[in-house]
């Protein structure tokens, strides 16, 4: 998972797993990876949505999935449960125009 990844993109990653565990702790949700499920990890993008900013959510939706992947790779979990989701939409900004 970590071949070809920054350090700061690794320690990004890193960080997005720890929130979306603790996001799990706190509704109640299932913690062993097995058991996550697709409505799980929807439900913690509407909370980002609503918690963070755009790029925030973004980075953390990137960081979930590169953990779902790898551990589909290494066979702890049957199914990917990110398949056809698309992340948060990343507001298009316009550099300044020069006069």
């Amino acid at each position: 998972m970590t071949e070809n990844l920054s350090p700061q993109t690794f320690e990004a990653y890193l960080g997005a797993t720890k929130h979306f565990r603790n996001y799990l702790i706190d509704q109640g949700m299932p913690l062993g990876v097995p058991d996550i499920r697709r409505e799980h990890i929807e439900m913690f993008v509407a909370h980002l949505l609503e918690c963070w900013k755009t790029a925030t959510d973004h980075n953390r939706y990137r960081g979930c999935q590169s953990f779902f992947k790898w551990a589909a790779q290494e066979g702890e979990i049957k199914e990917y449960p990110m398949a056809h989701m698309k992340p948060p939409k990343l507001p298009e900004n316009l550099p300044p125009v020069l006069n």
